[in-house]
């Protein structure tokens, strides 16, 4: 699919109205091991070495990532509901608390680091 290059840059607003889930792009060359992650400019994407249409160049779209805590809180309310809905011997109870207890204790260091970073 191509998309319009202006001043040598592709908007990020065109590439999201393609790919709505989209947070950013990468390329690969040929032989290369990894990809190169583009860089945003001013909400579009600067034109890498060589080229847009340089030789064997594949351009991969990156998806948006739901956050680590946000998958927690998830993970915990989809615990929960399973142990309410459940009735079941004290030694599965006990197994599903200590579940819960744990994932709490991965979502409290989470919010830790986050809080030690700022």
């Amino acid at each position: 699919m191509a998309l319009p290059i202006v001043d040598g840059k592709v908007g990020m607003t065109l590439v999201k109205q393609v790919f709505p889930e989209t947070s950013g792009l990468t390329y690969h060359d040929p032989g290369d091991k990894v990809g190169t992650v583009m860089i945003l400019e001013d909400g579009k994407f600067c034109e890498p070495p060589g080229g847009w249409n340089k030789s064997g160049r594949t351009y991969l779209v990156l998806k948006e990532k739901k956050k680590s805590t946000e998958r927690v809180k998830e993970l915990l309310k989809s615990i929960r509901k399973k142990k309410n809905k459940s009735k079941c011997t004290c030694q599965s109870k006990h197994n599903k608390v200590a579940s819960v207890n744990k994932v709490e204790n991965i979502q409290s260091s989470i919010a830790r680091k986050k809080s030690a970073r700022i």
